[in-house]
């Protein structure tokens, strides 16, 4: 019986060519984050917390790792940027 193969870990780079992947690693280095909802149309960021966080700097950081995944995005890679 043969074993899947294991999947390649993120590198930094790739987290920064999606919105969605870079959106996630926010996710993960920040346990009070619970949800982040992004809306481009309308050029919104709401987060969902649990306890007592800087609500104000989350958001900050997430909106500047939107800001860097569009700016790398120049080809469309990532098809949440694509709309």
């Amino acid at each position: 019986m043969s074993r899947s193969p294991e999947p390649e870990p993120i590198s930094d780079t790739d987290a920064t060519l999606c919105v969605a992947r870079s959106v996630a690693k926010v996710l993960e280095e920040n346990p009070a984050l619970e949800a982040v909802t992004f809306k481009p149309d309308l050029q919104t960021i709401s987060v969902a917390t649990i306890g007592n966080t800087d609500v104000p700097s989350l958001t900050e950081r997430i909106r500047s790792s939107v800001q860097r995944a569009q700016a790398a995005d120049t080809e469309h890679s990532c098809t949440l940027l694509a709309g």
